[in-house]
Formats: C-alpha cells, sequence, structure tokens
C-alpha cells in the first residue's frame, strides 16, 4: 500500500458489526435456519467453509461479500462471507459503503492483518468493536481501487498456478520417497541385524491419559492429539493448548524437536 492517498479509520467507510453466540439450545446440525459461525475453525484461504452447525435463532447477521475478522485467540484472520450467515462471538463482519469496493476491502485487511493486535492483558487476546473501527487503511477514488484489485487478483492468479505446480511435485516426490521406503525396508540387505527401539532411542514414553476437556486453554503450549499427527509431519490446524503448570504436570510426555510422535490409538503407526 502507498502513503500517496488518505489513511481512513475503518468505521468511516465500513459497518463493523460484533458477532453474538445463541444460546446453545437453538443450534443444530440438521440444515435448520442460518449457518452459525462461531470463529475461525472453518476459515480457508479467502471464502469460509461450510457450516458445521445452524441456529434457528439469530443474533447478529452477515450477508456475502463481509468480510469476517477473527476477534478472538487469534485476533486478525480474515475470510469472506458467501450467503446470510449468523455470526457468534468470536467473529466480526466488516461490511464496506459506496465508496469502498468490496475486493479493495479484502486486500486492504489483508495488508493490514499482520500489525493487527487486540488486548493482551486479557484472560485471552481479542478486540472488539471499537478496536476494528479504528484500524486505518489507504483509501484511493473507486476507480483506482478497481485497477489494484485487477493487478492483485491477476498476480495471485499466477502464484496460486505456481503454488498448484508445487504442490503437484512435492505428492510425486512424496509417493516416489515413500515407495523407495517400502521396497528398502521389505526386502533388507541381508547383513543388517534386527535391533530392538528401545537399544538406541534415549526415551519411550506415552502420552498423557486421561479426561483433557477442561484443560484446554485459548493460547499456551501446544498439546498434541492423535488427529494432530500425519504421515511425515505435524497438523497444527486444529490444535488445543494447555497451560505452562499442567504442562509441568506432564513432563514425562514432552516432545522436543527432532523427536518422533507414533499414533498409538485410531490409526495406530502413523
Amino acid at each position: 500500500m502507498t502513503n500517496r492517498w488518505p489513511s481512513i479509520q475503518l468505521g468511516d467507510v465500513c459497518t463493523i458489526i460484533s458477532g453474538q453466540s445463541p444460546k446453545a439450545i437453538f443450534y443444530n446440525e440438521d440444515g435448520q435456519g442460518l449457518p452459525f459461525y462461531q470463529g475461525k475453525k472453518e476459515f480457508t484461504k479467502r471464502l469460509i467453509g461450510q457450516p458445521k452447525k445452524w441456529t434457528t435463532f439469530v443474533t447478529k447477521e452477515a450477508i456475502a461479500g463481509d468480510v469476517l475478522m477473527s476477534v478472538r485467540a487469534p485476533v486478525g484472520p480474515i475470510n469472506q462471507a458467501t450467503e446470510k450467515i449468523c455470526i457468534g462471538r468470536g467473529l466480526a463482519a466488516i461490511r464496506p459503503h459506496e465508496e469502498v469496493s468490496r475486493d479493495y476491502l479484502w486486500y486492504a485487511l489483508s495488508w493490514l492483518q499482520p500489525t493487527i493486535r487486540g488486548n493482551a492483558g486479557a484472560v485471552f487476546e481479542s478486540i472488539n468493536n471499537e478496536g476494528i473501527e479504528n484500524l486505518r487503511i489507504p483509501l484511493p477514488p473507486l476507480e483506482k481501487q478497481r485497477r489494484i484489485v485487477a493487478i492483485l487478483d491477476e498476480a495471485f492468479e499466477g502464484l496460486d498456478r505456481a503454488c498448484a505446480h508445487a504442490e503437484a511435485n512435492f505428492r510425486d516426490g512424496s509417493e516416489m520417497f515413500e515407495s523407495f521406503l517400502t521396497d528398502l525396508f521389505t526386502d533388507p540387505d541381508p547383513s543388517w541385524k534386527t535391533t530392538q527401539l528401545s537399544a538406541f532411542c534415549e526415551k519411550i514414553t506415552v502420552g498423557h491419559v486421561g479426561p483433557m476437556a477442561k484443560r484446554y486453554v485459548a493460547s499456551g503450549i501446544p498439546f498434541l492429539r492423535s488427529q494432530n499427527v500425519r504421515p511425515f509431519e505435524i497438523d497444527l490446524t486444529d490444535v488445543k493448548y494447555i497451560d505452562d503448570k499442567f504442562m509441568r504436570e506432564l513432563k514425562k510426555s514432552e516432545l522436543r524437536p527432532g523427536d518422533v510422535a507414533i499414533v498409538r490409538t485410531g490409526y495406530p503407526g502413523t
């Protein structure tokens, strides 16, 4: 973005709708009422994903084209609504006035996102309606906004093609690697010896066993579950967190860089 254009507070050119969660008795998973989104769990690269819940009692609405911002744990990530939805307390909807192009607003907030901060002094970081209204974006004339959007759309389309090509190469490489491992360990060299894992590992331990629902906190130390362990990687997309105090109780289950995590239940051996 550039300083050639005036810097405008978001509240002067957009309507900000803070989310409010209906009571749980109005939730359903049968498609009754409006799609309900509580936070960023269904966020994708840009357009919000399919809903997991609906509500028959609507508190605050967002409409197609509104920018949805995560306002608590974490603060700042954005997505875009594709239809009329109900938003919970973890989201705010940002609706541009006529002097702001919807797509320009998306790019402006994408540029601003890394600098958005909430109230870190609270139990968990969050940002309120006033905090969003006070965010500032450069605002060129509407025609210039459209030209900026066209340039950025073209650039990101090219980037998407390059990423798709790189991902295809990665998949091909992964398949070759897995094939090599299968051949290597299915038919090993006759001179190789078979040794128990414990003979060359410093420590083999298991994760925490016991109820966890009341132990999770909004942010802190990642607590890995079986669904976070993927072949050759750890997926933190839907990770849960614990605090330092509980972590000290689980010292024997601590993972360090380079440790190998193996799933014991569900899909053992992953």
